[in-house]
């Protein structure tokens, strides 16, 4: 019996130093799960900063691209107040033009009725080139002719009762008040007729813009090829390089002689 006893105690102290090694063992685990824990903290916290970063990043990249589209607005708006200033100050001188060209018109209608009664406009100035000096009288409309050096070559241009010169890249032309034809002046002596029928015009390069009937036509001087450019024109005028034109329905068409 007593045999039988030592055996169970012996057994007894073996489970119980097992319990004890199990004991130890849980409480290891427990510590190595806390210290799990506590990395899987860290490591969550980490992330979280990551995403903060990130998230502040794109922030910052967005609130300097708003700060870009913003700087484009204000530019914009600068460019409009500008643009409005431009209409602004387009439409008074295109309002004044268009007085003009109406001046001019009715000008031109007195003019038409004084010549019919046998009348005399008054409106002429003289034009020069390098050797001459050009200008129409008053009452006959001859056209005189003046030389700059030699006083024997002054006196009328045979032939030619001027309405209108026009003086471009130091040539003088002059508009036949009876004929319509356009003369190239060279002293005394035409250098060269066109047969144009017109009333009005202008030259601008190697171009002559002018008025026949009612239509605005453009002749060059060298190829002599003539182009209707625009139909149903009262008048015109030139300014830079533009000619304002006014219509038989009292409108304002701009033609670019760029082109």
């Amino acid at each position: 019996m007593e045999t039988e006893f030592l055996d169970l105690i012996k057994t007894f102290e073996k489970t119980a130093k097992r319990l004890e090694t199990l004991d130890t063992t849980i409480l290891n685990f427990k510590d190595v799960v806390e210290g799990l824990r506590q990395n899987l903290d860290e490591l969550v916290e980490m992330v979280h900063l990551e995403e903060i970063v990130e998230l502040s990043e794109k922030g910052s990249r967005k609130i300097q691209l708003l700060n870009q589209n913003l700087d484009q607005i204000s530019q914009t708006y600068e460019r409009l107040l500008h643009v409005d200033e431009f209409k602004e100050e387009y439409f008074e001188r295109l309002t004044a033009i268009e007085d003009k060209i109406m001046r001019l018109s009715d000008r031109e209608t007195m003019d038409d009725g004084n010549q019919k009664e046998g009348q005399a406009s008054s409106s002429y100035i003289a034009l020069e080139d390098r050797r001459h000096v050009y200008y129409i009288e008053t009452e006959t409309h001859q056209l005189m002719a003046m030389a700059k050096e030699n006083e024997n070559e002054n006196g009328p241009i045979d032939g030619i009762l001027a309405k209108k010169l026009v003086c471009e890249n130091d040539t003088v032309f002059a508009l036949h008040q009876e004929t319509g034809d356009v003369f190239v002046l060279n002293g005394r002596i035409p250098m060269a007729r066109h047969s144009l029928d017109a009333t009005d015009f202008v030259v601008v390069g190697f171009n002559i813009y002018y008025l026949s009937d009612t239509k605005l036509m453009r002749f060059h001087l060298f190829t002599l090829e003539k182009e209707v450019i625009l139909n149903h024109i009262v008048s015109f005028e030139r300014l830079n390089h533009q000619l304002i034109c006014q219509t038989e329905a009292k409108k304002s068409v701009f033609v670019n002689l760029n082109k």
